[in-house]
């Protein structure tokens, strides 16, 4: 127990950290984790997937997902992180004409723990809690016939406006920012199915307004992700659906002030046997500890459910501390 107080309150004050100038360039007590849990497909593949990111979670990285055609489509998943420390991310979108719309909130939190003190090390018998909600409506729309009105050309683009609530014990944090997004993709026929090359530029936390913190002035970290993914379908099962998918993606999110961190590099794999299984791998250079991610999937696509198409994830990445699972269910229906 004393393991986990110790880890989870690292975890959390990590992000803040002063060192004179660069306190308002830091963030808050969880913001630091914006953007690394985007649901299980997502992370599993290292977040690498920029242009394609659908589902809730994928909000965090691109407002401007290329279209899925018209539909609504909802998810949940849950990340068990380390020490007591879980993450949750469910949401919805509606697709029309174009139009999309969606909604999510990501969910970093605690279980309550112990207030430990000197003379009381086994704790006062009091408790306290610390985590972040992360809430995101976006918008995007398809301009695609602009380029091409043949349908091999996709042009997304879109905004997001977050909602962030920061708390740690009697500490109270809230701000407000938008994001800024495109993708563009050309597809085309080949002898074996259809190949898709994409690209997505994502500006996050552009005008983001000021907080406060310990009498402070801050502002939440800006950073700007570009994508690129390559994938293709080669025959035709005997139910209709792509016997063989194969996506690879490579993406970079840069930094421009230091005392914000690193740049990164996300690279992600992902396989679909006859549109049921699917097997991901990725690396996440943010990521703690080994960084390599893998998950699987059951997806039941609309050759089996008609409009509809239902989806089972599950993922699992290492730490320098231990093995964290993850898993999401998603559904989505067409018009």
């Amino acid at each position: 127990m004393v393991r986990n107080f110790t880890l989870v309150c690292l975890i959390l004050m990590s992000a803040t950290t002063v060192r004179g100038a660069g306190f308002a360039k830091i963030g808050t007590f969880g913001f630091t984790y914006d953007g690394i849990f985007t649901g299980t497909r997502m992370t599993s593949m290292g977040q690498a997937d920029m242009a394609g990111a659908f589902g809730p979670g994928a909000t965090q990285l691109n407002t401007a997902p290329l279209p899925q055609g018209d539909g609504i489509e909802a998810e949940y998943g849950r990340n068990n992180f380390l020490a007591d420390t879980q993450l949750e991310v469910w949401g919805g979108a509606a697709e029309y004409r174009g139009w999309r719309l969606g909604f999510s909130q990501h969910r970093f939190s605690m279980d309550p723990q112990l207030v430990r003190t000197a003379y009381n090390p086994e704790g006062t018998g009091e408790t306290f809690d610390a985590g972040d909600d992360i809430n995101i409506i976006s918008l995007g729309y398809d301009l695609g016939g602009l380029i091409d009105r043949t349908g091999r050309w996709s042009w997304t683009i879109g905004a997001a406006y977050r909602v962030y609530h920061s708390f740690l014990a009697e500490y109270e944090i809230d701000a407000t920012t938008y994001d800024l997004g495109t993708s563009v993709a050309w597809k085309t026929p080949h002898p074996e199915g259809w190949a898709r090359l994409s690209g997505a530029v994502s500006w996050q936390n552009v005008f983001s307004e000021g907080y406060v913190f310990d009498e402070r002035e801050a502002s939440l970290p800006r950073s700007v992700r570009a994508g690129v993914t390559l994938e293709s379908t080669f025959g035709k099962s005997n139910w209709g659906s792509e016997a063989v998918k194969v996506l690879m993606a490579f993406s970079r999110r840069f930094v421009p002030d230091s005392w914000l961190g690193r740049d990164t590099h996300h690279f992600g794999a992902e396989v679909i046997g006859a549109g049921i299984l699917a097997a991901r791998m990725g690396h996440n250079s943010r990521m703690p500890g080994q960084i390599n991610t893998w998950g699987l999937g059951l997806i039941l696509d609309q050759d089996f459910m008609g409009r509809f198409t239902l989806a089972a994830d599950y993922g699992r990445y290492d730490t320098r501390i231990e093995e964290v699972d993850m898993w999401s269910v998603r559904a989505r229906y067409a018009f």
